[in-house]
């Protein structure tokens, strides 16, 4: 089997540039992120900033590093459900990944820093954002995660 040729630094360059003319640099940028409020232990931030520089220097603000996240594809960002970050420029949201599927965009406070990979223990009502629920369940109207009158001690 014939090995395919390696690309000279000129053709990766072009494929890149390329690559990037498709999307201009005003748009939604978004990385996944490792999370350890959520679930799954990843979350989602997106913000819409002017350049990916700018939005780089956001999210390394926030505590989002190249040794905790990885970037979004642009054309997975085209979709309806990242729009919300065009409505506030330069506003972070995050949405965190449940067993039951994305938790609601929630916009990032001012002076918000990300916890850190090895915080587990003692994480708590501080580390949730303004309007997030502590149990992660009531942001689902599933059926299965209501409380029963049945059980003791819960009032439907």
């Amino acid at each position: 089997m014939a090995q395919s040729k390696k690309l000279s630094r000129a053709e990766v360059r072009a494929r890149r540039d390329e690559r990037q003319s498709q999307f201009t640099a005003s748009r939604v940028y978004g990385l996944t992120v490792e999370d350890p409020m959520a679930q799954t232990w990843e979350s989602q931030a997106i913000v819409f900033a002017t350049s990916p520089d700018e939005a780089r220097a956001l999210f390394q603000a926030i505590g989002f590093l190249k040794r905790n996240s990885q970037p979004i594809e642009a054309n997975k960002l085209a979709d309806k459900e990242f729009t919300v970050a065009k409505a506030q420029p330069l506003q972070v949201f995050l949405r965190r990944g449940h067993d039951f599927g994305w938790s609601r965009w929630y916009p990032l406070p001012a002076g918000y820093v990300h916890p850190p990979r090895g915080s587990v223990r003692g994480l708590g009502a501080n580390w949730l954002l303004p309007g997030e629920p502590p149990d992660p369940a009531d942001e689902f109207s599933s059926p299965r995660w209501r409380p029963s009158p049945r059980r003791p001690g819960l009032e439907a």
